[in-house]
């Protein structure tokens, strides 16, 4: 059985798992002199790494103050609310959502694990879903 939600996301709510993943992301830059976006269609966000998550804002820190960050990379957590879902039953089952997280790297188009394996079959929800801290720079 299938469910679809009102984004048109397809859900396998018979499933025991999973199925689901972040695969890639479209950024774009505001001009405020035009009022407009424009898509950053090049390999490079300019040494930033990106967080972005559903349970805080989005956060763009220059990678070169952290050794530990890596640039030119979208850090992500799952941002799907499952409460949307036309079918309470998959919900309520917590077979999807509150699993996915990773690192997205903007200049080779690809998806490395975040401390959670980044392969389908093996994820599974976390509860509850992540979310980003960040250290105060003051002393």
């Amino acid at each position: 059985m299938y469910d679809v939600a009102p984004d048109g996301l397809c859900f396998d709510v018979d499933s025991n798992g999973c199925r689901y993943m972040t695969i890639g992301f479209d950024i774009f830059k505001y001009d405020s002199e035009k009022g407009k976006f424009k898509y950053l269609d090049s390999s490079s966000l300019g040494g930033l790494a990106i967080f972005v998550g559903f349970h805080n804002h989005a956060v763009a820190i220059q990678a070169s103050e952290f050794p530990e960050v890596k640039p030119n990379s979208v850090y992500f957590t799952d941002v799907y609310d499952t409460g949307n879902l036309v079918d309470a039953r998959a919900y309520n089952n917590r077979q999807i959502g509150g699993h996915d997280i990773g690192i997205y790297n903007y200049h080779d188009k690809t998806v490395s694990p975040c401390y959670y394996p980044c392969d389908v079959p093996s994820m599974k929800k976390i509860l509850p879903a992540p979310i980003w801290f960040f250290p105060s720079r003051t002393i």
